[in-house]
């Protein structure tokens, strides 16, 4: 295993990656491609890390150093923006997918502080009528400078270059902090960029789980509560959009 650390004192990085490698399948949770570790204030996630490549398998132009995204990520940290950043990460160089003949992608860790708060949106508990009635409402009166900093702050992160999963998981929020993005670790290539600046747009409509006043369940007050939190939040995030002239 080769390591990286850069931002994390390297006994307690590899403390962490012993811990989690003795966890095994032990992990808290993750998708195919990824388990994630949650240990002391940290989040070890073992993927596949795009070393040369942080782009698709499919675009091996123009190699992007995984290194680069670390180091934009603690730019984007150290400018005020809520971004997770990446603390170090190791990788196996006996264990490589090698893309025509270039080191593209190794198995191995990636180390990062754990995020303030709790994800935007849990689908697991989709079906909680009381867990999803209290966070839109939560949402609702969030105050609206927690909205203009989202948007800055999605901005500055896409100005860096670097890919927004916008999928619900990847935000988290605090009541204290506001909104902050997690998972990035990719270089944006050209259709992502338009993506995000698309779904940045729209994205209020994840904030209020818009499909959630189609439930059946719900009684005639607690419809127009949806409502009235939804049209809340709709207000909000358009002035923020205004704040930088995105409408």
């Amino acid at each position: 295993m080769e390591y990286f650390f850069y931002y994390i004192e390297p006994n307690v990085g590899l403390e962490l990656i012993t811990k989690c490698e003795a966890m095994g399948r032990a992990a808290a949770k993750g998708g195919t491609r990824s388990k994630v570790y949650f240990v002391d204030d940290y989040v070890v996630i073992k993927a596949n890390l795009s070393i040369k490549d942080t782009r698709p398998v499919s675009k091996v132009r123009d190699k992007v150093p995984f290194d680069e995204v670390v180091k934009r990520l603690n730019m984007l940290k150290n400018g005020g923006v809520n971004v997770v950043p990446i603390l170090g990460y190791a990788y196996d160089p006996d264990n490589i997918y090698d893309i025509y003949g270039k080191l593209a992608y190794a198995s191995g860790y990636i180390i990062e502080p754990k995020a303030m708060g709790k994800e935007l949106w849990n689908e697991k508990d989709f079906d909680d009528k009381k867990y999803v009635l209290e966070r839109i409402r939560m949402f609702a009166q969030a105050p609206q400078e927690q909205y203009n900093k989202f948007v800055k702050d999605f901005i500055a992160i896409v100005d860096a270059g670097i890919f927004i999963d916008p999928v619900e998981e990847n935000f988290f929020y605090d009541e204290i902090n506001g909104f902050s993005f997690i998972d990035l670790n990719t270089i944006a290539d050209k259709g992502q960029t338009e993506l995000n600046m698309q779904s940045l747009q729209s994205f209020y409509r994840k904030i209020a789980h818009e499909k959630f006043i189609e439930k059946k369940d719900l009684t005639d007050e607690e419809r127009e509560a949806v409502i009235q939190n939804n049209n809340q939040i709709f207000e909000k995030y358009q002035k923020a959009l205004s704040t930088v002239n995105i409408l």
